[in-house]
């Protein structure tokens, strides 16, 4: 048999990378030889990190010019005219019944197995007959699915539980967002009513194995310390603004790899404040692996991650201590 990636839910993600929850299609062609082969089977060498949906997506063809036939599947869409010279134009519809799928309950690293049941080649030519079947796997949010970790399965093909023939290795590799958040002053205060600016930098490092971060929600609340002024925001892409007087709250739409995002922070030191006191503030970045609830729906699989969406991460950051030099001094707090 030959196993390829057919195609992946997210197009935020490369070639044959994956991010955290997101769906990948395979597509497994066997060849069947002429004449009788009892009991056929083709079964899927998931590794931890992947997971099938039993969710009605796996789909079956049997391709022939017509002399291939199952003794236990029939119906629309099952047979389909064809070769090795057209199989690639194939995109299997018949659903494998629940009842052929064998090796639940699915969890991760689980194998499924679908049955063919015996199927008999009367195509007695010289070009070949062909089962194509399609399946999708989750990208599971487990231990095995790492940044740049290796997820490497093989199909095989059996007959009365007798291995025939096992596919090459096909390997999906996983992505993940590198995201690091950093807060700097670049006004500092130097007396009670002093004016205070401060940015908040959210940078996605650049990597082969670097995801894009999605729905990125920076959060900072302002001491009472402070009195609130403006905020300005700047980077790539869109982003919701649902800031309230003493506090930031940004949600950016996606920061791909190798960009940045800033929050710059106006505000000023409250005409009260006693000198020596510690004014706290840390902002907070939490990102999601996959957008929206469930990733992207619809898409070229047909399926929908389950559960919540992907791998979600938060990180803080605080300024160091500061030393005002005036006599009402003010400290930050780190």
């Amino acid at each position: 048999p030959a196993k390829t990636l057919v195609a992946t839910s997210e197009a935020s993600t490369v070639g044959s990378r994956v991010a955290i929850g997101e769906i990948a299609r395979f597509r497994i062609v066997v060849r069947i030889p002429e004449g009788v082969t009892p009991a056929v089977a083709i079964s899927d060498a998931l590794p931890a990190g992947l997971r099938f949906l039993d969710d009605s997506t796996a789909t079956v063809a049997l391709v022939s010019d017509g002399g291939l036939l199952s003794s236990t599947l029939a119906g629309a869409g099952l047979a389909v005219v064809g070769d090795e010279t057209t199989v690639a134009t194939v995109t299997p519809t018949f659903v494998v019944p629940a009842g052929a799928i064998s090796g639940g309950p699915f969890n991760d690293g689980t194998d499924p197995a679908f049955a063919l049941g015996t199927l008999t080649n009367t195509d007695s030519d010289l070009n070949q007959e062909l089962a194509v079947l399609e399946l999708n796997a989750l990208t599971d949010n487990v231990t095995a699915s790492q940044a740049g970790r290796s997820l490497t399965d093989r199909a095989s093909v059996r007959s009365n539980a007798a291995t025939l023939a096992t596919s090459g290795a096909l390997t999906l590799t996983v992505a993940e967002p590198s995201v690091t958040l950093a807060k700097t002053v670049t006004t500092a205060p130097v007396d009670a009513g002093d004016p205070v600016v401060y940015t908040i930098t959210i940078a996605n490092a650049s990597g082969a194995n670097v995801g894009p971060a999605h729905e990125l929600r920076v959060r900072d609340l302002l001491d009472a310390a402070l009195v609130p002024g403006s905020i300005a925001i700047a980077g790539p892409g869109t982003w919701t603004d649902a800031s309230a007087p003493g506090s930031v709250d940004v949600t950016f739409t996606r920061l791909d790899p190798g960009t940045s995002v800033t929050v710059t922070v106006n505000a000023t030191v409250g005409a009260t404040v006693d000198a020596g006191l510690r004014i706290p503030n840390t902002a907070t970045a939490a990102w999601s692996s996959l957008p929206g609830p469930s990733g992207t729906a619809p898409n070229a699989t047909g399926s929908t991650t389950p559960g919540a969406a992907g791998r979600s991460r938060t990180l803080a950051a605080s300024f160091s201590a500061m030393s005002l030099s005036s006599l009402d001094m003010l400290r930050w707090s780190s």
